[in-house]
């Protein structure tokens, strides 16, 4: 049995970002135009490209590859974590994470164990 989930507004404060290579925070929103601005902060959406010429979501994509929750620098977190929604870690449970989707307003549906930035969308 496959479950899909919609996303929660509350994510975990303590979950990561993607970030330039200059390390400076990517705050993925809906409309980077119209975000408060913060010193040593970058507003992007998912599409947009990043520094390396690909788009943050193939970024994070090449990321998920790479490091595939064991060596994490960035402390992106699975799906079913980053939110502080309870349901999650009881349908991850019941179900493994591997049967439970999350349909991201940011990121699309992405399998619960598939590991995203904190993002504000």
């Amino acid at each position: 049995m496959l479950v899909v989930m919609q996303c929660a507004k509350t994510k975990r404060a303590e979950a990561g970002r993607m970030r330039l290579a200059d390390g400076q925070p990517v705050v993925f929103v809906a409309q980077p135009e119209f975000a408060p601005e913060r010193a040593g902060v970058v507003y992007a959406r998912p599409d947009d490209l990043a520094d390396t010429g690909r788009t943050w979501r193939e970024e994070l994509v090449i990321y998920n590859q790479q490091h595939n929750n064991e060596a994490n620098p960035l402390g992106l977190l699975p799906a079913w974590q980053l939110y502080r929604n309870k349901t999650y870690r009881l349908l991850a449970d019941t179900f493994g994470p591997k049967n439970l989707y999350v349909f991201s307003a940011g990121w699309g549906l992405v399998r619960s164990d598939f590991m995203i930035p904190n993002y504000d969308i």
